[in-house]
């Protein structure tokens, strides 16, 4: 590492800790679910599709699939967002970091602005100073 980090740094590797965390049990729950529907595929084939109901594997899969797909987007906004707050430490302007993210310039603002609201203390470090609190 180089020095201290910033607090919004420290964010951001706890952010991508979770990401990976988060991206890892999303594929356990898919391939789960790639397992079930090969599973699903040999009893439809046998004729007998209403048995899936009767197991509620469907619900299940769908229902765990669907909580591991939410952790994950959330993580990866908590570290799309502690990113941004360290492009906004480091003096970057909306536009910039619309370039750097690939989106527009009016969503790089409503998470600049989202970042400030977490941090209150990123406002103050227009300058490109960074700031080791």
């Amino acid at each position: 590492m180089h020095g201290e980090l910033t607090p919004f740094e420290l964010e951001v590797a706890e952010a991508m800790t979770a990401c990976r965390d988060s991206a890892l049990r999303l594929c356990s729950v898919l391939s789960e679910g790639v397992a079930g529907y090969e599973g699903g595929m040999a009893i439809v084939s046998s004729g007998q599709a209403l048995d899936i109901l009767a197991t509620q594997a469907a619900s299940s899969v769908r229902r765990r699939t669907s909580k591991a797909i939410s952790e994950f987007e959330l993580s990866q906004h908590r570290f799309r967002l502690a990113l941004i707050a360290v492009a906004i430490d480091g003096g970057l302007n909306s536009r910039q970091i619309g370039e750097a993210f690939g989106f527009s310039r009016q969503l790089a603002s409503k998470y600049i602005k989202e970042a400030r609201e977490k941090w209150p203390e990123v406002e103050s470090n227009r300058g490109g100073q960074k700031s080791r609190a």
